[in-house]
């Protein structure tokens, strides 16, 4: 294997250029940067005085395509020296070749025989699925789809899809109902306008008798009654009077505040001992049951006020009528109580008895597990309404598939018939392909056995074939050599399109990596080197040849038919992006390696990439003129035309001609200069690939550039693109 070049003095390597390349090496530049000659370098460094190779072992055969190959081999004679690979000749095997070629030719026959009736019986089976089908929807479909409509649901679209749902419910044992019936149901069923309700919230009324029951209610809350003063008040009943009175005392200066008489000290102290901490203590314990009384019942009055504003949510579902009722009740009979409890306040030496309000909470609590209970009940008709939609679906294709039954069984019939003629013919031909795939594979062991030029060139003929190249093909002529003759027999050479004339020789160069001009050295170690196997105008074979090269790529990885290293060198991108495609591969093999050529002021070099450096034209336009110091000045106007084009014509279809009058002076000869071309509709770049040079540049084009952006109102563009360069 090469493991480094070393070339100088060799244009356009005009410096010291050397490279080590891998096993696998892609290398690409533009036309002129110095492929072809880094070619003939590897080819043969003897003809370079100043060029050299290095091998990490032994020198190896090198076999190179390029237009030397093709012009040695093809174009200095009409014959073509043949390729020999391992075999051997004798008469016996060529006698039982040709008997096997007898065989496969009637094998052959046999097997067009059953494809075209298997065709046949294919076709016949779409014809009557379509006729039955059209039927079914003209006669059925139509006449019940107002009636049927929800069951039709996603398969009115097509006949084929109702005929299929038709299909598959030939066994549906679902009630078979009179379409009267099905009717009704119908309208019923598919007509009830009902929806699902949450549960309706509930109150918690649990300690409601702990707030409305107090003993302090029912004591009589008086003074001291072991002295004198106080058996006169116990007497007359009147220490809600009297404490009313010793309240007005303590402001009214020993004044009796009823009949404005002098009261001596004596009396003052007996009335104040009289109402002592015991009765304070009762008093606050009446105050506390009355703000607790209040708190809680005001808030559970709340709590239903706010129930009741879910009416909406409920209506037509829930009577919220008796609910408002109890609401009504509930506010009035807390009113009621809290009046009592402020007259106890008022009054201490009353009893009273606060009026329940149990008995209407336990009307509450009943009254919203009714609400609940409805729904249920109505959420549970729901889900049965979704089943029984269900079922009457179910009914429904039970009775269109009873109208349309004998039709169903007359298409089953007929396509079981001949789908058991498919798969019985499909066993033929599978019987028919082994026994003829075995014919041609000993044919082709025996073939290798005898003459090796004949084995080259039927290779050739056979892959020509199976890429639509049938025009032409190579034959055998004197001993040892091949000629390009057309289907009559007349030489084709002369004659053959670029694109056939291309892939003929590539595929000749092909089998060469596999065999040799002598008999022997056949299997050889070597390395081979591709030079540009397809031009700009060979897309019709672009795909194969690159797919070619991947095959002896995977050679060369994995060491197969002695190839220890390759050179791939292209101008063209598609080519490029063919041969270096990954395919199921996760990433590149370390044993692959991308190399670009670049030419800067006549001068060349060849520069390891790290990676694909294959990128979008778009792209790879803009990074032309990213740094001006390194922009071509030869190249420089056409790729400003282009970007322009692609922006403005192919994206936004705008007219930025128009901007040449907003220029002035030189601004506007260049201006003009960049769109001129643009117009003739020749130059414009579609999203294919291309690769980038770093080029010198000229400062007016670009600053004109982007002043076109500028007028045009798209400086944001411009800016992005150059990634803040401006």
């Amino acid at each position: 294997m090469i493991s480094k070049i070393l070339i100088k003095n060799k244009a356009p390597y005009t410096e010291l250029t050397e490279f080590e390349p891998t096993e696998v090496n892609y290398i690409f530049g533009a036309n002129g940067a110095g492929k072809t000659i880094l070619s003939k370098i590897i080819t043969d460094p003897t003809e370079f005085t100043d060029c050299e190779l290095f091998w990490n072992s032994s020198q190896l055969e090198i076999l190179t395509y390029n237009k030397e190959f093709v012009k040695r081999n093809f174009a200095q004679s009409k014959d073509i020296k043949g390729i020999f690979s391992l075999g051997m000749n004798s008469i016996e095997i060529s006698t039982k070749i040709n008997k096997l070629k007898s065989d496969a030719d009637n094998i052959n026959f046999l097997i067009t025989n059953h494809k075209n009736i298997l065709e046949k019986l294919t076709q016949d089976i779409v014809q009557l699925k379509e006729e039955t089908s059209l039927k079914v929807w003209n006669n059925i479909k139509k006449k019940y789809e107002e009636s049927f409509k929800p069951a039709y649901t996603g398969f009115m679209g097509s006949q084929l899809s109702f005929f299929e749902k038709c299909l598959n419910e030939k066994n549906n044992t679902s009630n078979l109902l009179s379409f009267e019936k099905l009717q009704d149901k119908c309208t019923k069923i598919f007509a009830k306008s009902i929806k699902k309700y949450d549960l309706f919230p509930h109150v918690d009324f649990f300690d409601v008798i702990d707030n409305e029951v107090s003993t302090i209610l029912e004591t009589i809350i008086v003074g001291k009654k072991d002295i004198k003063f106080g058996e006169l008040i116990e007497k007359l009943k009147n220490s809600d009077w009297v404490k009313e009175g010793h309240e007005l005392l303590k402001i009214s200066s020993s004044v009796c505040p009823f009949c404005q008489q002098s009261i001596n000290a004596n009396l003052a102290s007996e009335i104040e001992s009289f109402f002592d901490e015991t009765y304070e203590l009762q008093k606050q314990e009446l105050n506390t049951f009355h703000l607790n009384y209040k708190d809680y019942f005001l808030k559970k009055n709340s709590e239903l006020e706010n129930l009741y504003l879910l009416y909406e949510k409920y209506e037509g579902l829930i009577d919220f009528n008796i609910f408002n009722e109890l609401i009504k009740k509930f506010t009035k009979r807390i009113s009621e109580n809290l009046f009592l409890i402020e007259t106890k306040i008022k009054a201490p030496s009353k009893k009273i008895k606060l009026k329940s309000i149990s008995e209407i909470v336990n009307q509450i609590e009943i009254v919203i597990k009714n609400f609940n209970t409805d729904i249920t009940k109505n959420n549970t008709l729901v889900d049965n309404i979704k089943r029984e939609k269900e079922i009457l679906i179910n009914e429904i294709w039970r009775f269109v598939v009873n109208e349309i039954r004998v039709d169903i069984d007359l298409y089953l019939r007929k396509t079981n018939g001949l789908s058991k003629g498919i798969v019985n013919l499909q066993e033929k031909l599978s019987k028919k392909n082994l026994d003829l795939k075995l014919c041609f594979e000993e044919i082709y062991d025996l073939e290798t056995k005898i003459s090796t030029v004949s084995t080259s060139v039927k290779e050739i003929n056979r892959i020509l074939t199976g890429f639509g190249f049938n025009n032409f093909q190579l034959a055998e002529s004197t001993m040892g050599y091949y000629r390009v003759l057309r289907e009559d027999g007349s030489e084709a050479k002369e004659t053959l399109s670029e694109g056939e004339y291309n892939f003929i020789t590539f595929l000749y160069f092909y089998y060469l990596i596999r065999g040799s001009f002598e008999n022997n050295g056949i299997i050889k170690d070597k390395v081979i080197v591709i030079d540009d196997p397809i031009s700009s105008l060979d897309s019709n074979v672009l795909f194969i040849v690159s797919n070619l090269v991947k095959i002896i790529r995977q050679n060369c990885l994995e060491n197969v038919n002695g190839i220890k290293q390759l050179f791939v060198l292209t101008h063209n991108v598609y080519f490029h992006k063919e041969v270096t495609f990954l395919g199921s591969r996760e990433k590149t093999s370390n044993k692959e390696t991308f190399w670009v050529i670049k030419k800067l002021y006549k001068k060349s070099e060849i520069i390891k990439m790290s990676e694909n450096p294959i990128k979008t034209t778009y792209e790879l336009l803009w990074r032309e003129i990213q740094d001006n110091e390194k922009t071509n000045p030869a190249t420089i106007h056409n790729t400003l035309r282009r970007i322009l084009e692609y922006y403005f014509n192919i994206i936004g279809g705008l007219k930025y001609e128009d901007c040449i009058n907003k220029f002035e002076d030189e601004g506007k000869i260049i201006c003009k200069s960049l769109v001129s071309w643009i117009n003739d509709g020749s130059h414009f770049i579609n999203d294919d690939l291309f690769i980038f040079d770093d080029n010198g540049g000229i400062e007016k084009y670009i600053v004109v550039f982007e002043e076109i952006f500028k007028k045009m109102g798209h400086h944001e563009h411009y800016k992005m693109m150059m990634k803040g360069k401006s």
